[in-house]
C-alpha cells in the first residue's frame, strides 16, 4: 500500500457473495439442556447454557449445600476424584473421572452479584 488516504474498493469473492448468511441461534446462549443423568444438577437451578459436555446454571442454595450435592452426586454416579481440589470459604474447583470421561466442577459466587451459586461442569 502506496497511497495513504486514498479511495480504494474491496470486492468480495464471487462465492463469498453468494454465500447464505450465517443464522444465530440465540437459545444456545440462554437456557438449554442438561441431559447427562449421571451429572444431576442440584433441584431448582437455573441453566444460563449448556451444550455437549458443558453445562452453566445458577442456584439459589447456599455454597455449602452446593458442594455437598455435587459431591454426593458425583460419587453416587461413579465419579472419582482425581488430584487435589482447590477449595476456599467460597469456591471449589476439582476434577473428577470417569470411564475416561474427565469432569472439570466450578463453584463459585455468580458474577451478577447476587446470592446465587454459580455451578460450571465441563467433560472432555
Amino acid at each position: 500500500m502506496h497511497d495513504v488516504n486514498g479511495d480504494f474498493t474491496i470486492e468480495l469473492p464471487p462465492e463469498a457473495a453468494a454465500a447464505e448468511p450465517l443464522s444465530f441461534d440465540e437459545d444456545l446462549l440462554s437456557g438449554g439442556e442438561w441431559t447427562r443423568e449421571d451429572v444431576p444438577l442440584p433441584e431448582g437451578a437455573e441453566i444460563d447454557f449448556a451444550m455437549e459436555g458443558m453445562v452453566s446454571a445458577y442456584t439459589n442454595l447456599t455454597f455449602e449445600e452446593v458442594v455437598e450435592f455435587m459431591l454426593t452426586q458425583l460419587e453416587a454416579n461413579g465419579w472419582t476424584v482425581e488430584g487435589e481440589p482447590w477449595e476456599s470459604e467460597d469456591s471449589y474447583w476439582g476434577d473428577f473421572v470417569k470411564d475416561g470421561e474427565t469432569l472439570n466442577l466450578m463453584i463459585d459466587p455468580a458474577y451478577d452479584e447476587s446470592d446465587r451459586i454459580s455451578i460450571m461442569i465441563t467433560i472432555e
